[in-house]
């Protein structure tokens, strides 16, 4: 099965995420896209947040609300590039959606 590239350039919070390399989710490209969705995370310095290393911080404050934003830069990316049927309710976190079956 060939899937299309979809030529997107994502801009979340301050940061420009260019998934225009990445394309959608599918039975057949995980392994790629996964490599891809990594890099991109690493290169936006957030990869410890959407794999669940770095917890989010107790304390209301700029340390949770910075932690929050970057969660949501990459849950938002990962929606942009996944077919619909991947999309599922129910991840707050990049962890929960990272780590579904």
């Amino acid at each position: 099965m060939t899937t299309a590239a979809v030529s997107t350039t994502t801009v979340v919070s301050s940061r420009l995420f260019d998934t225009c390399g990445i394309v959608q989710l599918d039975a057949d490209n995980y392994r790629t896209r996964s490599l891809r969705m990594r890099q991109l995370f690493k290169s936006n310095r957030i990869i410890d947040i959407i794999n669940g290393t770095t917890p989010r911080p107790a304390t209301a404050g700029d340390d949770q609300t910075n932690w929050d934003q970057a969660n949501n830069d990459g849950l938002t990316t990962m929606y942009l590039t996944m077919s619909p049927h991947h999309v599922r309710p129910g991840g707050r976190r990049g962890v929960e959606l990272q780590n579904r079956p």
